[in-house]
């Protein structure tokens, strides 16, 4: 599973601290595409350089939702969970601090380098909130995707091969359907 945006929300650290080095007035709910940086009108490589300024603060980080730590360690009953993430190697130890924090159980944590890297890796279930990597896994032969829904992917059509989550209490049900089956 993701870190940022399924787990972590680091976009709301990000539109803070966008907002203060831009002068902006970005809320996270006004996220409405995956490619940020193409709508506040900023470079990729800024984008991520916040996105790591963001997990420098990840005190301040919230969870995606309450309860998320418990519900992974859910998925646990069902095989291996990992955290799969492009975090910069900048910030992985600032991740894993993070994942402590917030009780969040996981078996590895794999660093890929980018998000669309993640489908190389021999995983049966990906989690994520990125409707690319989803279009791509939905070609696949056998891995279920889930997209856990996001201001920014919410508005978009996913493959019919895809499961959409709107919270994490749904998520632990997908699995066990998919490994029913």
């Amino acid at each position: 599973m993701d870190l940022d945006g399924v787990l972590a929300e680091a976009m709301i650290v990000w539109c803070d601290l966008y907002n203060k080095r831009y002068g902006g007035s970005l809320k996270f709910e006004d996220i409405r595409a995956w490619e940020v940086w193409k709508i506040v009108k900023i470079r990729r490589d800024q984008f991520f350089t916040l996105l790591d300024d963001a997990w420098l603060e990840w005190k301040r980080m919230p969870p995606t939702e309450e309860d998320v730590g418990r519900q992974v360690g859910l998925l646990r009953g069902y095989g291996m969970v990992d955290v799969v993430t492009g975090r910069s190697t900048r910030t992985v130890n600032q991740a894993k601090e993070w994942l402590k924090a917030h009780s969040i159980p996981y078996d590895r944590f794999v660093r890929t380098e980018s998000t669309m890297a993640k489908i190389t890796l021999d995983y049966d279930i990906f989690i994520d909130d990125s409707p690319n990597l989803m279009e791509r896994i939905a070609v696949g032969p056998t891995v279920l995707g889930i997209l856990y829904t996001r201001p920014w992917n919410r508005d978009v059509r996913i493959p019919s091969t895809i499961r959409r989550a709107n919270s994490w209490v749904e998520i632990p049900q997908m699995v066990r359907a998919a490994r029913e089956t």
